[in-house]
Order: structure tokens, then C-alpha cells, then sequence
């Protein structure tokens, strides 16, 4: 089922979802209907029990170059970045569905941050991060401070904030920003292909990962592994897990149903 917006289109397949940024002729710049749409979108994927995992990809010639300069500045750029841009940056970021990017051409900007916080992603080989900031008297925004701390640590986070420079794809790969980096035009085939895999796996289990990595850069040793501790539980006394038990020794696949 595909659904057409006026900023996105939004198509499920399955278990798959495919979120894709739709103003190609402004590189998918984020004016307040796409904020809107998009913020509508991932809540409503988050809550799709049918949906285990969610593609976000761009139009035209790139994933996303930032903010619609031409739209001028709000009059308080921080109520605009905690209204309408952390919402649903949050909500990619904690949900309990899988998020991946599919980034190709620049992500620049607040899509930089966006593409990072997602939980996988997928780039093409001249793809860049474009955290441009520095150049026009700024600092980076939407998380995207928090994401390369947390992937470059801090010296070649601050290199990279205060020198405002294109991330080429090979950097992104070597320091954790993307999982995978494939040829040219093939982003999106390769975050489909990838996807559909990993819906077969065990979305409860899936969640729980995604939980516990989420939190753990923030805990204790004892209390992360506390916090795995709740969580295996509540896995344990799940139907997929019992369901997992049987097919392992039984040595066929399993079926999991997210029960």
C-alpha cells in the first residue's frame, strides 16, 4: 500500500515499511509540511503492529539537504527545534521499530542528523554527511552533536563541527556512522534487500536490542546489565521465544509472530 503526501510517500510492504523524503526539486529540504508529514508518519509507523521495520530514503538527487532556507528563519529557532524537528527525531531514535537509512547523494544539515538517527544505515560510495554549520556562524543541531561524539569521540567531533566538512562515505563506515557502503544507485535496493532479512528475525527481541544500546551508553556496567536482566525476562516469557526454542531443536527455521 503506498500513500502520497504532499512532502513524502509512505509505502508498506509487510512487515516493511519505506518512508521516503519527496521535494527532489529542493533536494527534500525540510519545510513545515514536511516536519508535519513526517513527524505524522513515524508515529504512525511506530504504532503499526504489522510494521517490524522502516526504510528512510530520499528522492531525486539526494537524501536531504536541511532546512528550506527560503522558508526564513522561525522567530525562535529553539522552539522550532524542540516542536517540530525532536519529536520525531526521538521518536526514529527510541521507538521499538528498526529504523535505516538508505542515504545517497548528501545529507546535509538537520538530514544529517536525521540519517544518524536512525539505527542502521546503508550509504552509497560518493554519499556524504554535510554538517555545513560553521560556514554560516552555527552549530550543528537536531542530535547530530550527540552522534559524533558518540561515534568519533571528541576530538574528531570537534574537528568535525568546527571545520564544517563533508564526512565522505569512507569515513562514515570506518567510525560506526553507517553499517554499509555499496556502489553508487544502489542504497535503496541494498536497505530493501538488507530489511527483508532482517524481518525475519524476532522483533521483540529486535526492540530489546534496540532498548538496551539505546540506554546502556548512559548506565553503569551493573546497571546495564540490570537493565538486560528486565529484558530477558519479558523476552523469556515471550511466544517467540518458546516458538525460537522449539525450531532450534528442531534445526528449521523459526517463525517469529512479536507475541
Amino acid at each position: 500500500m503506498t500513500t502520497q503526501l504532499d512532502t513524502l510517500t509512505v509505502e508498506r510492504e509487510g512487515p516493511l515499511a519505506t518512508v521516503t523524503l519527496d521535494r527532489p526539486a529542493v533536494f527534500n529540504a525540510f519545510n513545515a509540511a514536511m516536519r508535519a508529514q513526517l513527524h505524522d508518519a513515524v508515529e504512525a509507523l511506530n504504532a503499526d503492529p504489522q510494521v517490524r521495520i522502516v526504510i528512510l530514503k530520499g528522492s531525486g538527487p539526494g537524501f536531504c539537504a536541511g532546512a528550506d532556507l527560503t522558508e526564513g528563519m522561525p522567530q525562535s529557532i529553539t522552539l522550532q527545534i524542540e516542536n517540530e524537528y525532536k519529536p520525531f527525531l526521538t521518536a526514529i531514535a527510541y521507538g521499538q521499530k528498526l529504523w535505516m537509512a538508505a542515504i545517497h547523494g548528501s545529507a546535509a544539515g538537520i538530514g544529517g542528523a536525521l540519517a544518524m538517527a536512525c539505527d542502521l544505515a546503508v550509504m552509497e560510495e560518493d554519499a556524504n554527511i554535510y554538517l555545513a554549520f560553521a560556514a554560516i556562524g552555527l552549530v550543528p543541531d537536531g542530535g547530530a552533536t550527540w552522534q559524533l561524539l558518540q561515534a568519533m569521540g571528541h576530538k574528531k567531533a570537534m574537528e568535525t563541527v568546527i571545520e564544517g566538512r563533508k564526512i565522505p562515505a569512507s569515513q562514515c563506515l570506518e567510525c560506526g556512522l553507517v553499517n554499509k557502503v555499496v556502489p553508487k544507485g544502489q542504497a535503496s535496493a541494498a536497505a530493501r534487500e538488507w530489511a527483508l532479512r532482517l524481518c525475519d528475525g524476532a522483533p521483540l527481541a529486535q526492540a530489546a536490542a534496540k532498548r538496551a544500546l539505546r540506554q546502556a551508553g548512559r548506565l553503569q556496567l551493573e546497571d546495564a546489565i540490570s537493565l538486560e536482566a528486565q529484558l530477558q525476562q519479558d523476552l523469556i516469557a515471550s511466544e517467540d521465544f518458546r516458538n525460537g526454542v522449539a525450531a532450534f531443536l528442531a534445526k528449521r527455521k523459526p517463525e517469529f509472530r512479536g507475541k
